[in-house]
């Protein structure tokens, strides 16, 4: 059987054995595994994901729930932005922008009118909307080395702390120390992801509309 690899982890192996307590090369393989599930996990749990998203090429086309008047709000940091279409219109620099809070994991299109146009919402029965398309590159830059086994050093910490506790958590290799009736203390397994790990994503959680 080959061994288990690291596929667009959020965390590293040494983040998921230093909450493990552990650098035994035995349990390694099942931190991996648990790396990679714990990442794909945070991927459902946030609706989202901690990536890098290449559309120079090929274009992102831009779902309607991301449109909000004149925003449309990104699940990821813009990386270059270099068209913005819609139907077969083409949208100059200056007359669009992009914005984005200091720390966050997204950012924000803005321009002077509606992306989406009005009377989709007020006909009746509501009108098709032309599609929206953006080229560009977006998310998370990738790891200068094996970018595919390596998270990126973009990806907020607050990510990868919670993907490093998970996986280990999750691998069964995290005990604890718990008082026991007679006033001895055993060793236990811990099971459950800690509530403040769990709250810790809440920021990063995108609506589904």
């Amino acid at each position: 059987m080959s061994k288990p690899t690291l596929l667009n982890p959020y965390c590293t192996l040494s983040d998921a054995q230093a909450e493990a307590g552990t650098t035994d090369d035995a349990s390694a393989d099942e931190l991996i595994v648990e790396i990679n599930k714990a990442s794909r996990w945070i991927d459902e749990h946030c609706n989202r994901d901690f990536l890098y998203h290449n559309h120079a090429s090929s274009p992102l086309v831009v779902s309607e729930s991301w449109c909000a008047g004149n925003v449309i709000y990104l699940p990821w940091p813009v990386l270059t932005l270099t068209e913005i279409t819609i139907g077969t219109a083409t949208f100059a620099a200056t007359e669009y922008r992009v914005t984005r809070r200091p720390g966050s994991a997204t950012s924000k299109i803005e321009r002077n009118g509606t992306w989406l146009p009005e009377e989709k919402f007020s006909a009746s029965p509501p009108v098709m909307a032309p599609q929206i398309t953006l080229r560009g590159t977006f998310g998370f830059t990738p790891a200068a080395t094996n970018p595919a086994g390596n998270p990126s050093p973009e990806i907020p910490a607050t990510i990868v702390q919670a993907c490093a506790a998970i996986a280990a958590i999750r691998s069964g290799q995290v005990r604890k120390e718990i008082n026991i009736p007679g006033g001895g203390r055993e060793a236990v397994t811990v099971r459950a992801v800690p509530k403040p790990v769990m709250d810790s994503l809440g920021k990063f959680r995108i609506s589904v509309v």
